[in-house]
């Protein structure tokens, strides 16, 4: 076996320290779902809670307003693959840092619009709908998908049904309150105070990149405390060492490095962030090329791109739809905690499904919900098929979510997973930002919103079909490879430690499974 090349990472203080008490998983999970509720001030149901006082701040058109924020979310969906692609470069904790920090400004920015608006408005919408929408959500996505494989689904689930009570239901009746006593305005630089004096520093902080370039493993998983191993010398020779002793738990983790002939001459304790290469799951990553030459690429994309068009359309037009037939505002109002409440716990749920039966089948279900809740919108007569309705969308919702922050992650590998990720979000943006506006004209030109629903419903349906039957991916051209992958050559990157080499199965020759606890 030729030298192996000096490892690129160095551990990690934090990681050392956290390791002591529990996996730095845990962390990145908490800490990315974090992120991910602070893309709100770019969402729409926070950027719908302003937007009328904004609108009358400014003295513009609805139409106006619609046409600055259709293009200003079109805009964004188009630079959207430039942020994936920092991502891959710089990595989550560098680009998390730059992200917040822009959607922090972006927050003051829209705070200062003045009449009429015009392109300072539009750009405003844009950096709010560029940086939170879009790049703080993938990159928190991305961090999660590093860090989590086997349990992928659960945790996104988790982290999912977190932030849609938060943004769904707490953070806009905080943002209400706030606009009551002090206006809109101020309001958004409430939040924009938030994002830059504590997201910027949490993700600075508390972010990081694959967790093999820190010597631990994803899924929450160590290597087996106490484990011995040998130094295999240039040539990397097989065996392991003498096994200390060490307790069963979630404490510091040490690799004692000895001689070949297995004297204690030379022993270096090594705590669990330290750079050990393990490769215990069997991954594969494609290139960001090969991926977009993937026909299940592109079925779960446009799948996708329908799901974002339809539920915007859905939510943008719910009320005058509602109204036409003939439901009561009164019972209105309830639509809404149920579609949190729904949400929530289809995150939850569509998660556990997704690592049981995999997203294919999570995706044809959410998308069969969505094409019956949106049939049902064409003959609801009555407030009972109203809350079926509700059901139908919000649980679609959550298990297409789920889908959508996992799938690229499961089948095309984390190495390019920003690129992936970051154009399938500019398609699903892009989709939101024109799925209301064909309703609006069907609604104007037929005077009802019956057709159009009924219409609409056919795009999931026939989407559902298609991931059913097509949503797998074909076997990757060239060898499986494993986690630690040198980004300019695709060569497998060799770690060592202390001058040893330490290969794929952690352990000179045997088999990996021997020697990784899972919590």
């Amino acid at each position: 076996m030729s030298k192996p090349r000096p490892q690129k990472h160095k551990p990690d203080p934090l990681m050392n320290l956290s390791s002591s008490y529990f996996h730095y998983g845990f962390i990145v999970l908490a800490v990315a779902t974090l992120g991910k509720v602070f893309s709100s001030p770019g969402q729409s149901p926070c950027i719908g809670v302003i937007i009328e006082e904004v609108r009358l701040d400014v003295n513009i058109t609805r139409s106006t307003l619609t046409g600055y924020y259709f293009a200003a979310t079109t805009t964004s969906a188009l630079f959207l693959p430039l942020g994936g692609k920092l991502i891959d470069r710089f990595g989550p904790r560098t680009m998390v840092t730059v992200f917040a920090s822009g959607l922090g400004f972006a927050c003051f920015f829209i705070s200062w619009v003045q009449t009429p608006g015009g392109f300072h408005l539009f750009f405003a919408l844009f950096m709010l709908r560029f940086f939170g929408q879009g790049n703080m959500m993938n990159v928190s996505i991305c961090e999660i998908n590093y860090w989590w494989i086997e349990k992928r689904g659960a945790v996104m689930g988790i982290a999912g049904a977190i932030v849609s009570s938060m943004m769904l239901g707490i953070i806009p009746i905080i943002m209400i309150a706030l606009i009551t006593n002090t206006g809109w305005r101020s309001t958004y630089q409430v939040l924009g105070m938030a994002t830059l004096f504590f997201m910027v520093p949490m993700g600075l902080l508390f972010y990081r990149g694959k967790p093999e370039q820190y010597g631990v493993l994803p899924d929450a998983k160590y290597v087996a405390m106490g484990t011995t191993i040998s130094d295999g010398g240039e040539d990397g020779g097989e065996g392991v060492g003498a096994v200390g002793v060490g307790a069963v738990g979630v404490g510091a983790v040490g690799l004692e490095l000895v001689e070949k002939n297995g004297e204690a001459e030379k022993e270096d304790t090594y705590p669990l962030a330290a750079p050990i290469h393990c490769d215990p799951v069997d991954e594969t990553n494609w290139t960001a090329k090969q991926v977009f030459h993937s026909p299940a690429f592109w079925v779960f994309v446009l799948s996708d791109l329908i799901i974002a068009g339809t539920a915007t359309a859905f939510f943008f037009h719910l009320r005058g739809a509602f109204n036409e037939s003939g439901v009561s505002d009164t019972m209105l109002q309830s639509i809404y905690p149920t579609l949190a409440v729904v949400s929530v716990a289809g995150r939850l749920f569509s998660g556990w499904l997704i690592d049981k039966i995999g997203q294919r089948h999570v995706m044809w279900m959410g998308l069969l919900m969505q094409s019956g809740g949106l049939a049902l919108v064409s003959i609801m007569k009555t407030d009972a098929l109203a809350y079926i309705v509700a059901l139908l969308i919000g649980a679609s919702g959550s298990f297409c979510s789920n889908v959508r922050a996992t799938v690229y992650a499961e089948m095309y590998g984390r190495k390019h997973l920003g690129s992936v990720q970051s154009i399938a979000s500019s398609l699903t943006v892009f989709g939101s930002a024109i799925g209301p506006f064909p309703f609006g004209v069907a609604r104007d030109t037929t005077g009802s919103y019956t057709g159009v629903f009924a219409m609409a419903s056919l795009f999931p349906l026939t989407a559902a079909v298609v991931v059913f039957f097509f949503g797998y991916r074909s076997e990757k051209p060239n060898t499986r490879s494993g986690f630690s992958m040198v980004e300019e050559d695709d060569e497998e990157e060799e770690i060592y430690v202390d001058g040893a080499a330490v290969d794929g199965d952690c352990n000179g020759g045997g088999e990996a499974d021997d020697l990784i606890d899972e919590i």
